[in-house]
């Protein structure tokens, strides 16, 4: 059989389709309606549309924050009627009056004042930008890994709607073999060459069959709906889905350096940004005790009347740095030093659990292509019976139950075979997603 590679989910696509049929669909089309219109998908494109506004936020810290407030108020406090006369450049000798100082007449003050400041030493500024740029890079990450699943999952989906199409026809093929066993009991009773008991456990077989065919259809169904819900689709909807093969390169991947599969997967990615991201945390709580210096500069206009103002200006420098917060800081220090260890140790559990994965997913490849390869040998073997029944019931050496046996026998080796490749295909996928390639 030719083998042709997908680059991009290495699968076979193989079409078949009836000239009267729907186009059917293919796993390729499949996967990318998942990875396009699955909420979870979309939800994790809004996280990274978050993240990196995120980072615009905490980098706009660094920048100078300029403010500017337009005020008026009115008054005869006595402190507010100096002070806004004073700043109006406005006081005479008439002002130092007692009387006046105590008493005095309302006054209006029409303020604007512009107010630019700067941050010139600010470690937690600094701290906080690392963590947004790490968590952006999380959410592209996650979107990955999101974007993987979604994947792999369609792939699972799609392999098992195949191989339980193939399992419901075996299926119809075991219920009529066990319906025309039934019949031929029947007869034989009937004649008087059989007894009840013959009939009953032909009637038990009939059943069991009945039974399985109805369990796989209701299996069917919900396989189904979970392709469309993937896709994001109708529950409902039903497609005609393509057969799909092993590829032939899946030796080349099973010789794939694990060092590299592992800087690949998004499990083990995230787990070193969790562990980087612990780290920026233990940066900004040591910046609580280092002190910020601040530059600020304002300029302000008042006035008795909203167009008759004075002038002023001050430059400020501004150093703080707080002395005591009830130990609250070093509290928090050792709680970020505490999630850094605890984000260690999760890396290494899940740098370990990758490899685990990869050689799980690696044996399983390996045992689906020789599944494959019996199947392929099953079905031959039950063409060429049925050939050899088939000969014997033209020349009347063989009942219409051996004929119908026969052909029962190549439905469930079709069905085999196809539940093999379909399998494979599976295996093959988890193998990529295995090694940070899907």
């Amino acid at each position: 059989m030719a083998r042709v590679t997908l680059p991009s989910f290495l699968i076979l696509m193989l079409l078949a389709v009836p000239a009267a049929a729907q186009v059917p669909l293919t796993l390729a089309d499949a996967v990318a309606q998942a990875r396009r219109q699955h909420p979870d998908v979309l939800a994790a494109d809004a996280r990274v549309t978050r993240a990196t506004a995120g980072v615009r936020e905490a980098r706009a810290a660094r920048l100078p924050r300029l403010d500017v407030v337009e005020g008026w108020q009115r008054g005869d406090m006595p402190v507010f009627a100096f002070s806004s006369r004073l700043s109006q450049r406005r006081l005479s000798a008439d002002d130092f009056d007692i009387g006046r100082l105590n008493d005095p007449l309302s006054v209006d003050i029409f303020r604007t004042s512009v107010v630019i400041e700067q941050p010139v030493i600010d470690v937690g500024v600094r701290a906080a930008v690392r963590t947004a740029t790490l968590d952006r890079e999380m959410a592209v990450v996650e979107r990955e890994q999101v974007q993987r699943d979604m994947t792999l999952a369609t792939i699972e989906a799609y392999g098992q709607v195949l191989r339980l199409e193939a399992l419901t026809t075996a299926a119809s093929s075991a219920v009529e073999a066990a319906r025309e066993d039934l019949a031929h009991a029947t007869a034989t009773r009937d004649a008087g060459r059989a007894t009840d008991a013959d009939v009953l456990m032909a009637t038990v077989q009939e059943a069991a069959a009945r039974d399985e065919a109805i369990d796989i259809a209701a299996q069917l169904a919900v396989t189904r709906a979970r392709l469309n819900f993937l896709m994001g689709e109708p529950l409902d909807a039903v497609h005609a889905l393509a057969p799909i093969a092993v590829v032939a390169d899946v030796d080349e991947l099973e010789a794939a350096n694990e060092a590299d599969a592992l800087s690949r997967r998004a499990d083990v990615r995230l787990a070193w940004t969790a562990e980087r991201l612990a780290h920026a945390g233990v940066a900004a709580a040591r910046a609580a005790f280092v002190p910020q210096v601040v530059a600020r500069a304002a300029v302000e206009a008042n006035g008795a009347s909203f167009g008759s103002r004075a002038r002023g200006w001050v430059v400020t420098t501004e150093v703080r740095w707080n002395v005591f917060r009830g130990f609250g800081d070093r509290a928090r220090l050792a709680q970020a030093r505490a999630v850094a260890d605890e984000r260690r140790l999760a890396r290494a559990a899940a740098t370990d659990r990758a490899r685990l994965d990869i050689r799980a997913a690696r044996t399983a490849v390996s045992a689906a292509r020789a599944r494959v390869d019996l199947s392929h040998a099953a079905v031959s073997a039950a063409r060429e019976s049925q050939r050899i029944v088939r000969d014997r019931y033209d020349n009347g050496l063989a009942t219409g139950t051996d004929l119908l046996r026969a052909s029962q026998a190549v439905a469930d080796a079709d069905a085999r075979a196809i539940a093999a490749a379909s399998d494979a295909a599976i295996a093959h996928a988890r193998l990529q997603a295995a090694l940070g390639v899907l």
